[in-house]
Parts: C-alpha cells; structure tokens; sequence
C-alpha cells in the first residue's frame, strides 16, 4: 500500500491527461496507453516477483512503474500534437481561480461519491467475513465478476458525458439530448445482454476463479443471481443520466 500510494501521482497524471484526450474526443489513445502499462505491468511482475524474488513490493512497483511510463508516454503524445505545448505554452499557464472553482463543481462531488461508495463496500466486506471464508471469498470472486459486467455500462456513461460536455460546450443542446437518449437505449441494451450472459453462465464464470469448494460456488452463484439481476438495467439507466448531469456541469445532482 505505501509503494503503490506514492505512485498516486502517475494515477492521477495519467487519468488527467486521458480526460482531456476524450473531452477532445480522442478514446483511442488512452486506450493505447493503457494496453502498454498492462504489457510492461504484466512483464515486471514475472521479472520482480520471480527472478528477482521482490515478492508483493516487486508487484507493487511493477504497478506503479507501468503507470509512470504509460504517463510519460501520454505526456509526450500532447507535446506531439501540440494540446497544451507550443512555443510559448510557457507563457499559457497561468493559474485562474474560477477554471479551479468550475473544476472543483464538478469533481468535488464525484470524488465525495467514490469516497462513499467504496467505504460502504469497505463495510460490506468487513460484516460478510464474520460469516466464514466461503461467504467472504464467494463475495469476493462475485464482486470482481460484478464489477467486469458493470464495464460496458461505465464506458458508455463516460462517452456520454464527454459527448454532451461537447455538444454543451458548442451550444448544441439538441444534440445534447439526443446523446442521452441514444446513450441511455444502448446502455439498458448492453447491460441486459450483459445480465442474460452472467445469468446463464453464474456457474461457469464462478469456476473460472479455480473455486472448487461446493459451498463456495453455491454462495458465488447466489451473489450473481441477486447483484447481477433486473437491478443492473436500473443502474445502468441510473448511471447514463448520472453521466449526462456531469457533462452538463451539474455534478451535485448526479451525486446527491
């Protein structure tokens, strides 16, 4: 935890850099940063963990180095493309109180969400271990099936508030509209086929973890039949307005 807590800041410089590449309606390439951090992630660990025997601190600095390169590479890439570098860039940056204030608007009330969300899952996890270690890792291995499920219904949320922070930011407020529609018809698509799958395959996917207690894939299955139900189609309609109440500047509603 404190190896990768100071790598916080390539997180933080990574994800600042790629927010700025979709607002311009770039996906791609941050797509592309991330592919080369899980490469060199993937290639330190087999090196720190094993040859050079580092053991849990060799993944954790494989972690935060792949992070790192993959910022400096983003870094580069807007220097390529002259986003924010130019000839003068130095002279460009300057600090303004009421850009801060209109990102905090935003960002504030989002990072207050997460810190929520994720204490209640904190609190979750730490009532389901007094129920034995089958519940405990049945919920574990259910939440990690939960969350890759939950993947294409973030990734459209996220298109959906850089699309309507443009079309918002351009005057374009039919457009606006239009996009959360569409966003809000193919999110509730997705997200169903998503359910039926995880539904008929809850054992299968359960297996895929190597469980081979009985008890333990029976408590698995049980997590995905109840938090991977009818329940996801309301979060992802949840979700898609969420993301278009940010794009439109009002993150305090979408994070009440």
């Amino acid at each position: 935890m404190k190896i990768i807590c100071w790598g916080t800041i390539f997180v933080f410089g990574y994800n600042a850099v790629c927010s700025v590449l979709k607002g311009l309606g770039d996906s791609k390439s941050p797509l592309y940063f991330v592919g080369i951090a899980t490469i060199i992630n993937i290639v330190l660990d087999i090196l720190l963990v094993g040859p050079f025997g580092m053991g849990t601190a060799g993944a954790a600095y494989a972690t935060i180095t792949a992070q790192g390169i993959s910022f400096v590479i983003s870094i580069f890439y807007l220097r390529k493309h002259k986003v924010f570098f130019s000839a003068n860039a130095h002279k460009k940056f300057t600090f303004q109180i009421d850009k801060l204030v209109s990102i905090l608007k935003v960002g504030l009330p989002t990072a207050i969400q997460m810190v929520v969300v994720n204490t209640a899952y904190l609190l979750v996890t730490g009532m389901l271990n007094q129920f034995g270690t089958s519940v405990s890792a049945a919920s574990g291995v259910g939440l990690q099936i939960n969350t890759f499920a939950g993947m294409p219904c973030w990734a459209i949320g996220q298109a959906v508030t850089a699309m309507v922070g443009q079309c918002i930011g351009a005057r374009e407020i039919k457009r606006a509209r239009k996009v959360v529609k569409i966003g809000l018809l193919l999110n509730i698509s997705v997200t169903l086929v998503v359910v039926i799958g995880v539904q008929i395959f809850a054992e299968q996917l359960i297996l895929l973890f190597g469980s081979t207690s009985a008890e333990v894939i029976n408590d698995g299955v049980y997590y995905l039949r109840v938090c991977c139900g009818v329940n996801s189609l309301i979060y992802a309609a949840m979700y898609t307005l969420d993301s278009f109440a940010i794009g439109v500047g009002a993150a305090n509603i979408a994070n009440p």
